[in-house]
């Protein structure tokens, strides 16, 4: 872990493109217009997560989606991947 931080404290540039890239990737999937503090990435364990202004988060919840991403990146390249899933309710299974 501490030579994680100070990877990241060296070049942080890697880190923050691949979380633009995230936040790009949702608001392409997105129907609507957000700001760019609707949308953050965090990590649950290893894995990135994304994080929602309450407005957002209650849209999402009132339409049964999840969002789910996928980010990676190398030297002079970020990309991300966002899905939209919805999520089977408890009556239908």
């Amino acid at each position: 872990v501490e030579r994680e931080v100070e990877a990241i404290l060296a070049d942080p540039a890697p880190r923050l493109a691949v979380r633009w890239a995230a936040k790009e990737a949702f608001a392409k999937v997105w129907p609507s217009r957000l700001g760019w503090r609707d949308v953050a990435v965090a990590h649950q364990g290893p894995r990135p997560v994304l994080r929602f202004s309450p407005e957002l988060e209650r849209a999402l919840a009132e339409r049964g989606l999840t969002a789910l991403v996928t980010l990676s990146h190398e030297r002079d390249y970020a990309l991300a991947f966002v899905a939209l899933v919805t999520q089977p309710s408890p009556t239908t299974g």
